[in-house]
């Protein structure tokens, strides 16, 4: 069975077998981010259609699930600019090297996601006695609801 949720698509079908469940951004949405880095690069600023913070956000969102922790030091050339950003001021040297980073690290030179899915094996080792405990949330906002905000698991 493959869903997805929160934007990340999961792979149970080999659960019940083996307990190994995988993950991964769809393709798309990483390319699209990818292609967003070059069209702040092509421009030198961030004063075209791509945000800073919504770039940001993207980007945190994507290597959390691409690359894990790997690159995420490249990220805080970028925060450091969020916090004093005049419009339409041209790329410091460090953050265009942090973006020409991190779109490298997302994409290849042909536009194309270079990431895979990772593969989270549950439990221990073949043949173990205890189950794992499986625990899933969700949140939702709603404002015309009688409830508007709730949270399960």
């Amino acid at each position: 069975m493959v869903c997805t949720f929160l934007g990340v698509r999961h792979d149970l079908s080999r659960f019940s077998e083996d307990l190994v469940v995988s993950a991964v951004v769809p393709a798309e949405s990483v390319q699209r981010t990818g292609a967003a880095i070059s069209s702040v690069l092509c421009a030198n600023s961030f004063s075209g259609q791509v945000g800073l913070s919504k770039l940001l956000g993207r980007l945190q969102f994507t290597m959390s699930w691409t690359a894990c922790r790997f690159g995420r030091a490249a990220l805080q050339p970028l925060h450091s600019l969020a916090l004093h950003l005049r419009p339409g001021a041209q790329l410091e040297p460090s953050v265009r090297e942090s973006l020409i980073f991190l779109r490298d690290l997302l994409i290849d030179e042909s536009g194309r996601s270079r990431h895979r899915p990772h593969r989270f094996r549950l439990g221990n080792n073949v043949g173990a006695t205890l189950k794992p405990v499986l625990v899933w949330s969700d949140a939702m906002w709603e404002p015309g609801a009688p409830t508007p905000d709730g949270i399960g698991f």
